[in-house]
């Protein structure tokens, strides 16, 4: 049975793009999205098949911590049929990790979805991105355009997009992603075997796969290195200021925060 390795991360941190050179390799399964988002419309989507099984079996329906694991493991193994390679990509959000607390659970623990993902031992890829602003940037385009992954030849009717913020908002969207960044980094800094932890900056060099890291995930999966080095994903690589009509105004608010070097 394939294993699955867990890609967690915030939204717009370059996981498509990862998932498009993993993806390459012939034993690595990595085009199953995000199975654990609430919007995702898929045939491997976590909630349809959670749906099918409370259906068959209605004490599922109870939020117990037994439930829930049954259910995880449960679509672990259904997607794991879905795959003849020997290793298949889970991506999931940081926000998504609470999607399966059991009734009482304190939002302070380690998310239970988490918790089961690390006591059986299994792999999972950190991605974080350093500047947080970028992040809301490109999520608030992302949003406004409805463009989510540009793909190579593909038009980009998005491109030359601005977009004005609400400059407090994305202070304070800021400040609360960088504490929740700290709090997984902190989690994840205990499972040091089991975790591969990288940045978004790390991914290309010269827009192709780096080397070096290319070599260092083949070792991490146990297997040849034998990824492409060309992404079927475009990395957009625009800066602030060409995203942001009010940009002037964006320094001005960051200018006196802890975060002043993210506008750069």
């Amino acid at each position: 049975m394939p294993e699955p390795v867990f890609l967690i991360s915030l939204q717009r941190t370059g996981t498509n793009l990862l998932r498009s050179l993993i993806d390459s390799h012939p034993q690595i399964a990595a085009a199953y999205g995000e199975p654990f988002e609430l919007s995702y419309d898929s045939p491997w989507d976590y909630y349809s098949f959670a749906y099918d099984q409370v259906c068959k079996n209605k004490e599922l329906f109870l939020p117990s911590k037994a439930n829930a694991e049954t259910l995880l493991n449960g679509f672990l193994e259904y997607m794991g049929t879905l795959s003849d390679s020997d290793s298949f990509i889970v991506d999931i959000k940081y926000n998504s990790l609470h999607l399966l607390n059991p009734a009482w659970w304190c939002v302070e623990n380690v998310p239970f979805m988490l918790k089961c993902i690390l006591a059986r031992g299994l792999k999972v890829i950190h991605l974080t991105r350093d500047n947080l602003l970028e992040v809301y940037c490109s999520k608030t385009i992302a949003d406004t355009t409805g463009v989510y992954t540009v793909y190579e030849d593909a038009q980009r009717p998005h491109e030359g997009t601005r977009i004005e913020i609400d400059c407090e908002k994305a202070l304070q969207w800021v400040r609360d992603r960088d504490r929740e960044v700290a709090y997984f980094n902190r989690i994840f800094c205990e499972f040091s075997d089991q975790v591969f932890s990288m940045k978004y900056t790390q991914i290309l060099r010269d827009d192709r796969f780096d080397p070096q890291l290319s070599e260092r995930l083949a070792d991490f999966f146990g297997t040849r290195n034998a990824f492409s080095d060309k992404p079927r994903t475009v990395k957009q690589n625009r800066n602030l200021q060409s995203m942001v009509s009010n940009f002037d105004e964006l320094s001005d608010v960051f200018r006196d925060s802890e975060f002043w070097e993210f506008v750069g």
